[in-house]
């Protein structure tokens, strides 16, 4: 059965954005954060891709406070690389339009983290203003 809208994050995702926020400023960080707590649809179509969403009245919200202030509508904020017994994944972070919108995962993420692994690359790309 695909997973296709959620509510609640995955435990996995959790933790990649926890790594995401513990790299980052305070300012940065405390933003993201709020954002996060926003989030109330989480689409998940192909398994390999996780979007985030704030939804109102069937429509996505923007709280202007919490945007973050950044040149490009689209920005890759950070690429992580995990390693189980079995294989590697990568993951990119996305902020689209000054909001923490996606995970792009290089494989299917969901049996990958239900084995014990590791972090072996950690990317931070600095904001782009």
């Amino acid at each position: 059965m695909i997973d296709f809208y959620s509510r609640k994050f995955r435990r996995y995702e959790r933790e990649i954005i926890q790594i995401l926020l513990d790299s980052l400023s305070s300012l940065t960080r405390e933003k993201l954060e709020k954002q996060i707590s926003t989030i109330n649809r989480i689409q998940r179509a192909n398994e390999d891709e996780v979007n985030f969403y704030r939804m109102k009245w069937g429509r996505p919200t923007f709280d202007e406070s919490l945007k973050l202030e950044l040149k490009s509508e689209e920005f890759k904020v950070a690429s992580l690389r995990f390693k189980n017994s079995v294989s590697e994944l990568k993951v990119d972070i996305w902020i689209i339009n000054g909001f923490l919108f996606s995970l792009e995962f290089s494989s299917f993420p969901k049996s990958f983290f239900n084995e014990k692994y590791e972090i072996i690359e950690k990317l931070i790309f600095s904001r782009d203003d």
